[in-house]
């Protein structure tokens, strides 16, 4: 049970790391396009 336990905090982790990078970068694609940037930020998918 406990290394069920320690499996799902790694897996929640790894989501929770990959939405702040996801957040990250769309606050990047945001800000390129707002400065009409728009190679810049489509480079941000």
């Amino acid at each position: 049970m406990s290394m069920e336990m320690n499996n799902n905090e790694m897996d929640i982790f790894e989501i929770i790391s990959h939405s702040g990078n996801a957040r990250g970068l769309a606050f990047e694609a945001l800000s390129a396009a707002e400065e009409f940037n728009f190679k810049k930020a489509e480079k941000k998918k």
